[in-house]
């Protein structure tokens, strides 16, 4: 009679599903290492320490806008805190930046974070000063004009624009 070996890679197989994933009742392979992978002991961090390249407070550091790309400077005041640098210089020497206001670059070179160069706005002048007169005017004679054919075939408006014809 022939004995039938079944090896002990085969019954773990069978007990995972189908996706490869450990099913309930399984132990992993690391159980018991409590975190420390192969080698991983010597590389690890003890508390307190701090990555060779960590910058000291004061340190300045160029950083690019997600939105249009622009470099901002940035300043560490502390452990994991930064700040960009011409709010800094501007509470530095005028105190608290007031609510709705917003530290602006008069030459628009957002590198020159002198003091001369800043100035303290309100978020509605911010506004005014960057809003593109063109591109909003382009817009509002498609929407009159838009609203001025569903008047004349008596359409709904999709605006509040006061349409005359």
């Amino acid at each position: 009679m022939e004995l039938y070996y079944e090896p002990d890679f085969i019954t773990r197989r069978q007990k995972r599903d189908n996706s490869g994933r450990f099913v309930k009742g399984m132990t992993p392979w690391n159980k018991g290492t409590k975190g420390i992978q192969i080698g991983g002991k010597q590389t690890q961090f003890k508390p307190g320490h701090l990555p060779h390249n960590t910058k000291h407070d004061g340190a300045i550091s160029i950083r690019y806008y997600k939105r249009d790309n622009r470099p901002y400077k940035y300043i560490r005041t502390a452990n994991a805190r930064w700040e960009l640098l011409h709010r800094y210089m501007w509470k530095l020497h005028n105190g608290e930046i007031p609510k709705g206001y917003v530290i602006r670059f008069k030459d628009g070179n957002t590198l020159n974070c002198d003091i001369n160069n800043l100035e303290c706005i309100s978020r509605v002048e911010n506004m005014n000063r960057n809003r593109n007169y063109e591109k909003f005017s382009k817009s509002m004679r498609e929407k009159w004009q838009r609203e001025k054919l569903r008047v004349k075939y008596g359409l709904p408006q999709l605006t509040k624009l006061r349409v005359k014809i």
